[in-house]
């Protein structure tokens, strides 16, 4: 009883944590997951055809969607994380069914209900973990190692905030591990503990096909170690891997499914992927063992690992290679960065797996840890350290609010520009911080008597060529001068509110708006500096003279008081 009262007290402290934030940050990449449900309960279809005749694919979510084999619209996303949720998504039915979900109005409703999920998978993922951990340590290590996995590792920034594939493949994991734990000590009940791990481990590759490299590699350890009652594991397996076969049959006609169509961006050129190997490990911006350096400790468990037979720690030694696998998968991707996230967003898999050794690696109790050397009391010292600077992190990136969030793609987008990650300038954690300082700390200045009215500003050396191929990207560069009496705030501040840009629109020969983009001023302005402004704009797609007028604009404030500065041009083949 006392045990089942500290999961259910783990299970709420941290579903209250993740939701603390009050805030989104999703992506595009879960909306087929998260309309499954209510499309299938709506509809009683499983395609997303609907989505074809709406405004919805248009705002932002369309790389969501493909056409499937089968000629029908589906989500190019593995469907593991659909299964998974819909039992919590047909009790909420009973509640927001009635909402047309191809309506915009019904996107509030399914970010929010996105993120509840997101928290209760990443909550019972931390409950999973201390229980798996109790069973071969002592509760001070399970303990420590339970708050380092679910409040100092991606599982706070990623896992719990949207429904990517990162903490259902954790749940899923841990899941399959305690399992099989639990199998190997029991005796009547054996065979339906390993039969339970098999379909966590065949479910692994359903939830994300790169999770297949942990199904291989505990299906080779098993064969070795389980003898008979192997059967029973690979039925089970058999059991969870189907619903991704049907699925990906059904719609696709391959088993790799719409992840098949990016097979290409793995390269096979070894000197870019021990660049990206170190770029996911120790770059500024989206290293591991940057933002999580607790986990190098858990490195120092693989020697006892090694020298011990237990099935414990054979299962842990399997699972770290997998680990180790799984980076250098990555280090093969040509996307390796992530897209739009905070940190190593693809690592997020492994950090159960880290987190597990992490525990082992730690004193067992407080008189092991005061009868040790010193060696042993400064590296545990060392690596709590460690571990509060890991937690803060992670709290910096969940709660930096829109200003930390435009990181990804302010003052260029991390998709064209992945060498970004290496600034140290500028890099992901610090400006993060600084809009987390702006959001939680700061007075706000933009209430201050004159500050709006002393706003003013120019923009001059705006670099355009006349004459511009149709469609082309553009790196333009300008120069904001602070003609006011303000201080102006550039992006590298963490400003969002009254943060200074440059807003480009681009008129047609008739003088009609074309598009508006945005460069983006580097550096904080005192009254009289000139500060440099730059970004990217795309050239109009079709053929004609054009007009482009630049003027300094502050967010949530509006066009500074100063002239409009403009210059004509030319989209020619």
């Amino acid at each position: 009883m006392q045990r089942l009262a500290l999961y259910v007290a783990v299970f709420l402290g941290t579903f209250g944590i993740y939701m603390s934030n009050g805030i989104f940050l999703g992506a595009g990449d879960s909306v087929g997951t998260t309309e499954f449900a209510f499309n299938a309960l709506q509809r009683h279809r499983l395609d997303f055809d609907e989505f074809r005749k709406t405004d919805f694919t248009r705002a932002g979510a369309h790389y969501g969607f493909v056409q499937a084999r089968n000629h029908h619209l589906t989500t190019m996303f593995p469907i593991g994380t659909a299964i998974l949720t819909f039992p919590a998504y047909a009790l909420l039915y009973v509640k927001d069914g009635h909402q047309r979900i191809t309506a915009p109005r019904y996107e509030r409703t399914r970010r929010r209900v996105e993120k509840r999920m997101a928290a209760l998978i990443a909550a019972l993922c931390a409950v999973i973990f201390l229980a798996t951990a109790l069973l071969f340590t002592t509760p001070l290590q399970a303990g420590a190692a339970t708050v380092v996995f679910a409040l100092g590792t991606e599982m706070w920034t990623i896992g719990s905030q949207a429904l990517w594939q990162h903490a259902p493949v954790n749940l899923g994991l841990l899941a399959m591990v305690y399992c099989l734990i639990r199998g190997s000590r029991a005796q009547g009940l054996a065979v339906v503990w390993f039969s339970l791990a098999g379909i966590c481990c065949g479910f692994l590759p359903v939830i994300r096909p790169t999770s297949l490299i942990f199904s291989a590699a505990t299906l080779i350890f098993l064969a070795f170690r389980l003898r008979w009652r192997f059967t029973f594991f690979v039925l089970g397996f058999a059991i969870g891997v189907a619903p991704g076969i049907l699925w990906n049959w059904q719609m696709f006609h391959s088993l790799s499914g719409g992840y098949g169509n990016d097979l290409h961006l793995f390269a096979n050129s070894a000197v870019p992927a021990l660049a990206r190997f170190a770029g996911l490990l120790v770059s500024p911006s989206r290293g591991l063992f940057v933002y999580t350096p607790v986990l190098l400790f858990s490195l120092a468990a693989l020697g006892t690992l090694l020298r011990s037979s237990d099935f414990e720690a054979r299962l842990l030694l399997t699972l770290a290679a997998a680990s180790a696998a799984l980076v250098g998968c990555y280090a093969f991707y040509t996307q390796w960065w992530g897209g739009w996230t905070y940190g190593p967003r693809f690592l997020t898999d492994i950090v159960g797996v880290g987190a597990l050794l992490l525990a082992l690696w730690l004193p067992r109790d407080l008189g092991a840890f005061a009868r040790g050397s010193w060696r042993v009391r400064a590296a545990t010292a060392a690596c709590c350290v460690a571990a509060i600077y890991s937690i803060a992190v992670q709290y910096v990136g969940a709660n930096s609010g829109a200003a930390g969030v435009d990181w990804n793609h302010v003052p260029y987008s991390i998709d064209e520009k992945p060498d970004r990650i290496w600034n140290l300038r500028d890099s992901q954690i610090q400006r993060n911080l600084f809009a987390l300082y702006q959001e939680k700390v700061k007075w706000n200045f933009t209430r201050a008597p004159g500050y709006r009215s002393g706003l003013r500003g120019r923009v001059t050396q705006f670099s355009l060529s006349s004459e511009i191929s149709p469609g082309v990207m553009l790196l333009p560069r300008a120069v904001v001068i602070n003609e006011g009496n303000s201080q102006q705030f550039g992006y590298e501040s963490g400003v969002f509110v009254g943060q200074v840009r440059v807003c480009v629109q681009i008129l047609d020969a008739a003088g009609r708006l074309h598009s508006t983009q945005w460069l983006y001023v580097a550096r904080n302005g005192e009254p009289g500096a000139r500060s440099p402004a730059v970004g990217t704009i795309f050239a109009p797609r079709i053929t004609g003279a054009y007009t482009l007028r630049a003027f300094p604009y502050a967010i949530g404030i509006g066009p500074l008081a100063a002239a409009v500065g403009s210059r004509a041009f030319t989209v020619s083949r």
